[in-house]
């Protein structure tokens, strides 16, 4: 402590001023020469590697903004194919139903319609049986009430000419 106690250094000297300087000159221009170009060399680099990771990240980002822009128009023209589709199907379901019922309307006026002339059959086979069994028991009754005048097949002739006239 003695030894730094003779010592001022806060009091200018020339000598002490002229040292200095003289290292603080010979310290920039060591550092001048080795150590400030790569130092700035690196910063040059840094600074070129955040200019283009800017400019990457600019283009992705416009990329990937174009690409949600075709992605939403994607999904619009896919929810128009798909309520052109479901109205397709709902048109084409709705000519199936009209189809099927028109058909079974068909089906049942023919149904109806060969229901009719079987009835219509089955009447006039039940009349040509009646008229049959008229023919005969009436043939039957006057044969009994005549007793010879007339033969069977007279008695017939004369009564299917009568029902004839009779429908006419």
């Amino acid at each position: 402590m003695i030894f730094l106690s003779g010592l001022n250094l806060l009091t200018p000297e020339p000598g002490l001023v002229v040292w200095t300087v003289a290292v603080f000159l010979v310290v920039l221009a060591v550092l001048w020469l080795f150590a400030w170009k790569p130092i700035i060399s690196q910063l040059d680099k840094r600074n070129h590697k955040v200019e283009t990771d800017l400019n990457e990240s600019r283009d992705l980002r416009e990329r990937a903004e174009k690409l949600l822009e075709e992605m939403e128009a994607r999904m619009a023209q896919t929810h128009q194919e798909a309520s052109a589709l479901v109205n397709d199907a709902r048109i084409r379901a709705e000519k199936i139903k009209a189809d099927m019922m028109k058909e079974a309307s068909e089906e049942a006026r023919k149904i109806k319609d060969n229901a009719q002339k079987e009835i219509e059959n089955a009447k006039l086979k039940a009349i040509e049986s009646i008229e049959g069994h008229v023919v005969d028991l009436t043939t039957d009754v006057l044969s009994r009430l005549f007793q010879g005048h007339f033969n069977e097949k007279d008695h017939r002739d004369i009564i299917q000419k009568e029902i004839q006239n009779i429908k006419h």
